[in-house]
């Protein structure tokens, strides 16, 4: 099974709250916020999922 990371960049708080959602209906994904995460992390997903503002 693929590995997923959704990782989201946030100034408002909906784009964190829609990367959420969207960890709750992919099990065994994780969610995180890209400021705070390396990208030796990112890089060990077979699936990436964006998120940013507008």
């Amino acid at each position: 099974m693929s590995s997923i990371g959704i990782f989201y960049g946030s100034s408002t708080g909906n784009t964190k709250m829609v990367a959420e959602k969207i960890h709750k209906l992919l099990p065994g994904s994780a969610c995180k916020d890209i400021s705070e995460t390396a990208i030796e992390e990112i890089a060990a997903f077979d699936v990436i999922i964006l998120g940013s503002s507008t």
